[in-house]
């Protein structure tokens, strides 16, 4: 968890954010897929909810730290 932390940090905003709208993607064609077609892997939602909120709290971390250094 530690080296995904420190690359996700190293990251700029924009990549973040485009990583945020494709999870978000991923997770609207994982939803409809498991109603077409079940998963084999049903645990594969929730692990990539528990990546779009770590990556939101990462986002929110950095705006908060830019903030901070610009009062």
């Amino acid at each position: 968890m530690k080296k995904q932390t420190q690359t996700l940090l190293g990251k700029e905003m924009k990549e973040l954010r485009k990583e945020v709208a494709t999870l978000r993607e991923e997770l609207t064609r994982l939803q409809i897929e498991k109603h077409v077609k079940p998963e084999k892997d049903t645990n594969i939602t929730s692990k990539k909810r528990k990546q779009l909120a770590y990556l939101l709290t990462i986002i929110r971390q950095k705006e908060l730290s830019d903030s901070q250094k610009q009062s």
